[in-house]
């Protein structure tokens, strides 16, 4: 997480050291989630910035279809897709790489870690590392998607009208594009 410190971390008892290790590990994982939405939500950028005339319901089929690929399948589409240069295909696949070990091996690999000082600042360092970068390459492709969102008409206004309705409990359940 950015801003997070090892001082901080040292400075907490032991009960809240392991909390504030998972709730580490939760924040990434849940960044690994925002990045491959980031990776989908490209790819329904681009086919509408590209006027490929499709019905709302094939853009909703589009959506589900791609909001159940692997991340893996996703950085491909992407890449096909837009142009964003070698270095930036290697950090998704390295991430993709990271993603892949922190879902289904982190703490089986790590376990003996948990049961001193030392491995434990190894993990934080590790994880927040690992988060930072996921946190860079979400911020950069946004950034790059830009100009085809300002393309297909969604503002700054459009997005903050659709966060207010999630921070009020209401499910977007369908891809509706700015008329």
């Amino acid at each position: 997480m950015k801003g997070y410190t090892i001082d901080y971390y040292l400075s907490l008892n032991d009960e809240e050291r392991n909390r504030e290790m998972y709730a580490l590990f939760g924040h990434c994982i849940y960044n690994f989630q925002l990045l491959e939405h980031q990776l989908m939500n490209m790819i329904l950028v681009y086919y509408k910035s590209k006027n490929i005339m499709l019905e709302e319901e094939e853009y909703n089929a589009l959506f589900t279809d791609y909001s159940d690929k692997t991340m893996g399948k996703l950085i491909k589409k992407v890449i096909t897709l837009f142009s964003l240069g070698k270095n930036t295909e290697e950090v998704l696949w390295r991430i993709h790489k990271k993603r892949n070990f922190f879902v289904h091996h982190y703490f089986k690999n790590r376990n003996i870690k948990l049961f001193n000082e030392a491995g434990m600042i190894e993990i934080i360092n590790e994880i927040n590392e690992v988060d930072n970068l996921v946190i860079d390459m979400d911020k950069y492709l946004t950034d790059s998607t830009k100009p085809f969102i300002e393309k297909i008409g969604i503002s700054e206004d459009y997005i903050n009208e659709g966060i207010e309705k999630l921070k009020e409990g209401k499910f977007i359940d369908e891809l509706k594009f700015p008329e």
